[in-house]
Parts: structure tokens; sequence; C-alpha cells
């Protein structure tokens, strides 16, 4: 993976100063700090989209989580198919067993 561009230390260095900022305001109790604000709406959309490195590098981080969070939920997901089978397995030779008993006398 490349180092991502310069724009993304710029909107770092924007958005690190926006929570600091909003830190200290929380701290300080302002009346004038407003309830909630999001650092988000601090970097407009489209000097994000423009650096293409740094978008690709979100787009391949985001695809690296969505592939390891796919497995580990696979992962879950085919215990508890285990699981289940097994209790399957298990209730139906109970189940077996009785009718045996109750035939035979078993």
């Amino acid at each position: 993976m490349k180092p991502p561009g310069p724009t993304y230390y710029k909107i770092v260095n924007v958005v690190e100063s926006v929570h600091r900022s909003l830190y200290e305001a929380e701290q300080s109790k302002q009346p004038d700090s407003p309830q909630y604000m999001s650092p988000t709406s601090v970097i407009p959309i489209d000097i994000i989209q423009s650096d293409e490195l740094f978008m690709e590098c979100i787009r391949q981080m985001n695809e690296e989580l969505a592939a390891k969070q796919t497995l580990a939920l696979k992962s879950v997901m085919d215990q508890v198919d285990d699981e289940l089978a097994a209790k399957k397995r298990r209730e139906e030779e109970a189940r077996k067993a009785a009718l045996r008993q109750q035939r035979f006398g078993l």
C-alpha cells in the first residue's frame, strides 16, 4: 500500500485541531458551544475525493476490513451450524433410544 498523499496529512491536522477545540470547549463548558458538533463537516467532500491516493487507501482499508469481518462472521456461523447439527444428532439419538426402550424394554 502506498503512503497517503499530502492532502491526507492536511486533513489529519485539521481534524485533530477541530477535535482538540471541541474537547477544550466541552471542558470549559462555554455557554455558546453547541451540544453536538461533528468534525466531519469541517472538510468538504470534494477536497477529500480529489486526493486519489487517499481515496484508494480508504477503499483498500474498507475492502480489507470487510473481508476480515466476513471471514470472522463465517467462522462464527460455521460454529453455530456445527453446534446445531450436534444438538440435532443428540436429540435424534435420544429419541431412538426412547423408542427402543418402549419397544424392547432395553
